[in-house]
């Protein structure tokens, strides 16, 4: 995970021990693990936080949490141009067949028509 590589690189960068991290950041030395190992995220106040004590861009840091948020959703890499969320749909998209996906895609266009008449 990058966030957590970033955060991790930083903080042994800083010379700092989990506790340490923790007391910086405000919160519990097994939350700052946590966030340090990957096996949960910050909120955006903590992320800018985490960002402005560590020295790290805060964009950059924003990305890297995004990026790694969905791929432990999805289980795959995030697209690569922006597009609007297809929910549960997208979910079950690649177990479809090709018959199976232009039936969806038929009914969508028929709803779409739908909404237009």
């Amino acid at each position: 995970m990058r966030f957590a590589d970033t955060v991790r690189g930083q903080i042994e960068a800083k010379g700092w021990s989990i506790k340490q991290f923790a007391d910086e950041i405000g919160r519990s030395p097994e939350h700052a693990r946590k966030i340090s190992t990957g096996l949960a995220f910050p909120s955006g106040d903590l992320t800018a936080r985490i960002a402005e004590k560590l020295g790290i861009d805060q964009t950059e840091l924003q990305k890297q949490l995004q990026t790694d948020r969905w791929e432990k959703k999805y289980k795959r890499k995030p697209p690569e141009s922006e597009r609007p969320d297809f929910g549960s749909l997208e979910d079950i998209w690649n177990d479809l067949s090709g018959d199976q996906r232009q039936v969806i895609i038929c009914l969508a266009n028929c709803l779409k028509n739908l909404r237009g008449a």
